[in-house]
């Protein structure tokens, strides 16, 4: 909450993740169903670390605005099991 400064914008992050998530549902099981299970994990293991590295350096190397933290929220829940 330090970041945002409200509650609110808190659960506004969180809201996006939850849009991302559930908006890739559809598409996530045609995936699942017709590429190799193993490569797939594989490209989602490293998008999500990828994001979480950005995420990291972000708030390491400067003080992040608050549209690059929505940007990759919105990206961990594309890539992001939705359980």
């Amino acid at each position: 909450m330090t970041l945002t400064g409200s509650g609110a914008m808190l659960g506004y992050l969180n809201l996006t993740r939850a849009v991302g998530s559930l908006g890739m549902v559809p598409a996530a099981g045609v995936l699942i169903d017709r590429l190799d299970k193993r490569k797939l994990m594989l490209i989602n293991n490293c998008l999500l670390f990828t994001i979480t590295l950005t995420l990291g350096l972000t708030l390491i190397f400067g003080s992040p605005h608050i549209y690059y933290l929505f940007i990759l929220q919105l990206f961990g829940g594309v890539v992001s099991d939705p359980g």
